[in-house]
């Protein structure tokens, strides 16, 4: 089954080879794709098919026989002709289970072709969709599995073709630390600091810097186990959390860190979930959706939509802050351990005596407890 889709920038291309490469000269704009899968694997897929048109030609299709009624067998779809056509050109291969994945992908920007009516929430608005052209490329995914961990990933690439259609190669890993106490069903980075993003793994959230594997920047445990994340598009500091009993969490990291500024029960259904509507509007819409087939359209609040002066500023100062502070913590903690180490040493030393009298004294009550049986009988 596969579990995301995401797009590359524009201005990047991965060849069948597993390279990343930019075509400066032409300012070529590609159409290239990645998805990932339960069965461990990364593909890369390309709209332009040219690459694989002549390997899938070779594809026998095998034709199932459907007793159809004759209305669906008058029409035919336009395109049918292209049916398995697209062919992933690389593959990346995991071997655990992915459920999320973030990677350097491609971001689009939004620009409405007429005037907004600032009163009129109804108005149908068209937009003009246009690719941002991105400087560098981060050859690396941030992965999250079933397994619950968190994981991030990188590859190199061939130096020349391995003589197959689809050349497989096998990812690197670099563990996060283990926090999630469930699959982790969503990775979202913030829209303002792209280093900086959110996991989301059984009853856990986890706060993370791309930089910072040994520890998240915070972590909290909810009473429900999580269903869906959301990043506020108009501030860097706000986020909207769903929960499968139905709840709503805002939390607003400018303001506390320790409790959602607002927690509201949706009706106690299991939410499955939520969106921030991205073109141009009056309002600044949130759509949340439940496992009852429902979709509920809010207003999200003026308070979480204007920015605060200069808060893109002060949520980074805030993230390197509590980044470098941990790491005083731990290599105080390592400081502290070398400078007793004697003393750590000898209280392992007797609590491991301490453990083996006890499992002598109860092997020997075991034992005579069954000498006594057997004189009784």
């Amino acid at each position: 089954m596969i579990t995301s889709i995401k797009w590359m920038a524009s201005n990047y291309q991965c060849t069948s080879k597993g390279v990343l490469k930019e075509d400066r000269e032409h300012q070529t704009q590609y159409r290239q794709f990645v998805t990932t899968s339960l069965d461990g694997n990364v593909f890369f897929w390309d709209l332009d098919w040219s690459l694989a048109a002549e390997e899938a030609a070779k594809v026998v299709k095998v034709v199932y026989k459907v007793n159809l009624p004759d209305e669906l067998k008058e029409e035919e779809s336009p395109f049918k002709a292209v049916d398995q056509m697209i062919q992933p050109h690389f593959k990346l291969v995991l071997t655990k289970p992915i459920l999320s994945f973030i990677f350097n992908e491609g971001e689009f920007h939004y620009e409405p072709i007429e005037k907004v009516k600032s009163s009129d929430i109804t108005q149908r608005i068209v937009h003009k969709v246009k690719p941002i052209r991105k400087e560098t490329f981060n050859p690396k995914m941030v992965i999250g599995t079933s397994l619950g961990e968190l994981t991030i990933c990188s590859w190199e690439g061939h130096d020349f073709s391995q003589g197959a259609h689809l050349n497989p190669q096998t990812m690197q890993q670099e563990f996060f630390a283990n926090i999630h106490d469930g699959p982790i069903t969503h990775v979202n980075r913030n829209p303002f600091l792209p280093e900086v993003f959110i996991s989301l793994g059984g009853f856990i959230f986890a706060l993370w810097h791309d930089e910072s594997k040994d520890f998240p920047i915070l972590w909290r445990r909810r009473e429900s186990r999580l269903a869906g994340f959301q990043w506020s598009l108009d501030r860097p500091s706000v986020f909207f959390l769903i929960c499968e009993n139905g709840t709503l969490e805002i939390w607003d990291l400018s303001s506390r860190i320790d409790i959602p500024s607002i927690n509201e029960s949706l009706g106690g259904n299991v939410l499955t979930a939520v969106l921030q509507h991205k073109l141009t509007l009056s309002k600044r819409l949130l759509a949340i959706a439940d496992y009852n087939t429902n979709l509920r359209i809010f207003m999200i609040p003026s308070a979480f939509v204007d920015q605060l002066p200069n808060e893109t500023e002060t949520f980074k100062k805030f993230i390197d802050d509590e980044i470098h502070r941990k790491k005083q913590q731990e290599q105080w903690k390592s400081e502290w351990y070398e400078s007793n180490k004697d003393i750590v040493d000898a209280k392992k030393v007797a609590e491991q005596e301490v453990n083996d009298e006890m499992e002598r004294k109860e092997k020997l009550r075991k034992e005579i407890e069954e000498k006594r049986a057997q004189m009784a009988e």
